[in-house]
């Protein structure tokens, strides 16, 4: 693909290249959602074809057809459960230029290259989710001169992005400089104090924030997390009627991933992921336990018994 990114003016060849940016990215979303948990894909699958997406099938002649999510829906699921923190209004067009290739027949090169630039940019980070490694990147770019190519191309949206990041700062502490100088000397540490211990406005039903020391300011900020609940689990000892009985209530493990930071002080707001790792905000985290919901308990029971039928229907058949 890069060595045909600039073919000249053949509309054949650039409807060709919209194509395959679109349908590399969304297969290589949809291998990382495989990666994940196959119930990430489709609303109905083949085991055998989600299989083959995740490396552990046996690739056959005539697969059964697989119903999966658009491409636009999995780069939602892949940005929230891989936690890519990107914008998805920066990267429609990776789709937008496929799609227009396939419906209606028109390819632009200028299109095509803004694209590319998206679609290199979502495949490093996905990568880099992966852990994927250097060798495997030049194999799937095509060959060292080919990952030289995009290389660059990463190399300096990072440039791009530590300068908006030194921007945001820059302002944020001009704007504290401002607080500073409007307050009294002699109470201004205790308003300053207040203003950092105001937390940020979060959705409590599926966020949580905590503390983390302002990168423009210094002062206190806050870091909202992104809440993910495992399936119920309870405790069980051995000493019941049938060799086990459950201890104590049904709870959930919970993991955070930092969606963004906020300083009530210096107002400083960092949203992208870029951002959030040069303030060193700590990106997953490990969560308090919580009590099992009732739903969320009869959710898991019910999808253990749909699993065990499914298991009992496989064997029937001879899976």
């Amino acid at each position: 693909m890069v060595a045909e990114l600039f073919p000249g003016d053949d509309a054949w060849n650039a409807q060709r290249i919209a194509i395959s940016i679109g349908t590399a990215v969304e297969l290589l979303l949809k291998h990382a959602l495989a990666r994940q948990s196959f119930h990430l894909l489709p609303d109905r699958y083949a085991v055998e074809t989600a299989l083959t997406l995740d490396d552990k099938g046996t690739l056959e002649n005539d697969l059964p057809q697989l119903t999966t999510v658009t491409g636009l829906v999995a780069f939602d699921r892949a940005n929230a459960q891989c936690g890519l923190k990107l914008n998805k209004n920066d990267f429609e067009r990776i789709f937008q230029v496929r799609n227009a290739a396939i419906h209606l027949g028109v390819a632009s090169r200028t299109a095509n290259e803004a694209a590319f630039g998206k679609m290199v940019l979502l495949t490093d980070k996905v990568f880099t989710h992966l852990g994927t490694e250097p060798s495997e990147r030049v194999r799937y770019w095509g060959g060292e001169d080919a990952e030289k190519f995009v290389r660059a191309i990463v190399d300096q949206a990072v440039i791009e992005a530590r300068t908006r990041y030194e921007r945001l700062l820059r302002r944020a502490r001009e704007d504290y400089q401002r607080l500073a100088h409007g307050l009294l000397s002699a109470g201004r540490a205790d308003v300053i104090k207040q203003f950092a211990a105001v937390p940020p406005t979060i959705n409590t039903a599926a966020e949580e924030a905590s503390t983390h020391q302002c990168p423009a300011c210094q002062n206190m900020g806050w870091v909202v997390y992104k809440v993910r609940r495992s399936h119920p689990m309870v405790e069980y000892s051995d000493d019941g009627e049938y060799g086990y009985r459950p201890v104590g209530d049904a709870y959930v493990e919970r993991d955070g991933f930092a969606d963004r930071f906020e300083c009530g002080v210096c107002r400083l707001k960092l949203a992208c992921r870029e951002d959030l790792v040069e303030a060193a905000v700590p990106l997953e985290v490990a969560l308090e336990t919580d009590d099992a919901t009732e739903a969320e308990i009869d959710d898991y029971e019910e999808a253990l018994v749909d699993l065990h039928i499914q298991s009992m229907v496989d064997e029937r058949r001879g899976k």
